[in-house]
């Protein structure tokens, strides 16, 4: 449950800080996409990927250690 309300959280950095005028990754991918800078664009997606993708291995790996019935390697 966690991982997933990070992915909404994370797709709502753009509209608050655009809407409040914080600086932060969202507003600047906000900057990137108005003045058309690709590389910089790239950039910021990549590392909201990369921290959504860590955020869902981090839940997954540790609803493993904590529920006793999940079992690591081939199903039996």
């Amino acid at each position: 449950m966690i991982a997933t309300q990070v992915g909404y959280l994370i797709g709502g950095l753009v509209v608050v800080e655009v809407l409040f005028h914080y600086q932060g990754i969202g507003s600047l991918i906000f900057t990137a996409a108005r003045g058309k800078d690709f590389p910089m664009l790239e950039a910021g997606i990549l590392t909201i990927g990369i921290i959504y993708t860590i955020a869902t291995l981090a839940a997954d790996t540790a609803y493993s250690l904590l529920n006793p019935r999940i079992r690591f390697g081939a199903g039996e």
